[in-house]
């Protein structure tokens, strides 16, 4: 059987696979995208076991920051975003908000993340001890110096997400397909498909590993073509 053939095959469907999927089909609808996921119930998926908790504050790198605050500009128009044959999907988003507490060690290197996020747009607040014993009163504050609080920070169900994406993406024709990606194929210097525990073989212009901690061994599985 001749192999199959894709301009981008993503091994991993899970959040990182099937919003990648959906981009590049939503960007350039005439590319052939595929996507290889051994386990489509995601019942051990990092996605779908993450907690899926969301925030801007305690991010000491600013680009990190800027992803996350991007991440939640997506999310206020997301489930319109997705929808598929006029069907919105839920995620039922929750802001709890996320409370980060420093001591006097780390006070200096709290307040300078801190006034970096502010000047980049954050609606984070900085709160001393008696402000956070006045609205969390069960909290023992022994050594705590001072706390950030992000009060639009909070939990998304993770597989309703993960399943927004995937349906948009098929929506737009991403391919998925039940298998496990074993090995990749080489040409020369470039990665130019995968062999598939079924024994199906999957040629494309780019590859894309978004399998996460389930496949570290693909540089140990290379297989080699000379055609």
């Amino acid at each position: 059987m001749p192999a199959k053939s894709y301009d981008v095959l993503i091994v991993g469907g899970g959040i990182m696979g099937s919003s990648t999927a959906y981009h590049l089909a939503h960007l350039e609808g005439k590319l052939k995208v595929g996507v290889v996921e051994r386990d489509p119930t995601y019942a051990r998926s990092s996605t779908t076991l993450s907690a899926a908790n969301l925030r801007t504050v305690a991010f000491s790198l600013k680009e990190n920051f800027l992803i996350s605050k991007r991440t939640f500009e997506i999310l206020e128009s997301f489930e319109s975003d997705m929808a598929v044959a006029g069907q919105k999907p839920s995620i039922y988003f929750r802001a709890e908000g996320n409370l980060f507490l420093c001591d006097a060690e780390g006070l200096a290197s709290a307040q300078q993340i801190f006034d970096m996020h502010k000047s980049l747009g954050s609606n984070a607040e900085w709160l001393g001890p008696e402000e956070i014993k006045r609205r969390w009163p069960l909290y023992n504050l022994e050594g705590i110096a001072a706390g950030t609080f992000g009060p639009t920070d909070g939990h998304v169900d993770a597989y309703g997400l993960l399943m927004a994406y995937k349906s948009k993406a098929r929506s737009l024709g991403v391919e998925y397909l039940q298998d496990e990606a074993v090995s990749l194929t080489v040409q020369g210097q470039r990665v130019i498909g995968a062999r598939l525990a079924s024994g199906r073989e999957l040629q494309a212009g780019v590859t894309v590993n978004c399998a996460g901690p389930w496949r570290p061994d693909f540089r140990r599985s290379v297989s080699s073509s000379a055609g």
